[in-house]
């Protein structure tokens, strides 16, 4: 557990249970505040390290014991197959030079030893300030260089990611989860997909009915669904998104060709797609969904 406390209060028994107290100004630092690193005891260290374990995995994952249903063996496979996204470096305060991170190293350093005047206070601070004003400057011949360099290769997308970097922090990488909103959504979806009996009668129809196609979906109806979706939205809980679904039909597709082709190599590319289709067509078949999704 991380905390920023101003003070740590305890009782006079339980005092050694703190190990490793000492205290920490960090460098980089504006303030007048000083920082008590402790690290407190908590116990069991094996409940502890399952305690943190489970933490770390979200309340939608399986139990590891047990055999599988068809529909969640295949839903495991397809996320085998997902690629994992590369995290993209987007530090926070990454345009501030080295320059100005000394000034301000310098103002906390004469605060703390008590040397820090007025006069001298008003010119560190026009220093900080002219300092940042150039760093701002460069930061942004810097962001629209690469903005430039991207539209003219035509990738629009990372053109708008290097704008979203210039102004906040961003990034690709998917949010962290939080356990209780995971566990209400799943209790949320279990209610409104489960199966009710009818509450009575059917409410009359009192205009003309259109025939819709309920019937299980074919391969083609599902690859015409899956080219239409599109893309940079972000993926569920197991990041799996629409890029990779189209990434899944586009190998099916040239493993197709490369087969009327009578060319190798492409055996097996489409297995991913086909087990897909199969998922999806379950669904119809059986009327379950796997607990993943």
């Amino acid at each position: 557990m991380r905390s920023k406390p101003d003070f740590f209060l305890c009782r006079e028994a339980e005092r050694r249970q703190f190990t490793r107290v000492r205290w920490s100004a960090p460098p980089t630092h504006n303030s007048d505040h000083r920082a008590l690193i402790a690290k407190l005891t908590p116990g069991d260290t094996k409940g502890m390290k399952r305690y943190r374990k489970g933490l770390e995995n979200c309340p939608l994952n399986l139990p590891t014991f047990g055999p599988l249903t068809e529909g969640e063996n295949a839903v495991e496979v397809l996320q085998d197959a997902v690629v994992k996204p590369m995290p993209r470096e987007f530090a926070e305060n990454q345009w501030i030079r080295p320059s100005t991170w000394s000034l301000i190293d310098k103002r906390a350093g004469e605060r703390i030893a008590g040397n820090l005047t007025q006069s001298l206070k008003r010119t560190l601070k026009r220093q900080i300030a002219a300092s940042l004003k150039a760093d701002r400057i460069e930061r942004a011949r810097k962001v629209g260089e690469t903005l430039m360099g991207h539209i003219h290769t035509g990738d629009m997308r990372e053109a708008w990611r290097s704008v979203q970097g210039w102004y906040k922090e961003a990034g690709a990488q998917q949010a962290k989860k939080c356990h209780t909103s995971m566990e209400s959504q799943t209790v949320e979806r279990e209610e409104l997909y489960a199966r009710v009996p009818p509450p009575g009668d059917p409410i009359p129809c009192n205009v003309p009915k259109t025939p819709i196609n309920d019937v299980m979906p074919s391969d083609a109806e599902i690859r015409g669904v899956v080219k239409a979706l599109r893309n940079g939205r972000a993926g569920n809980s197991r990041g799996m998104k629409a890029e990779h679904l189209k990434q899944w039909l586009g190998m099916a597709e040239r493993e197709e060709k490369a087969r009327a082709d009578s060319e190798d190599g492409y055996e097996g590319k489409g297995d991913t797609w086909r087990i897909f289709v199969r998922l999806i067509q379950q669904f119809w078949e059986t009327g379950d969904i796997p607990q993943q999704m």
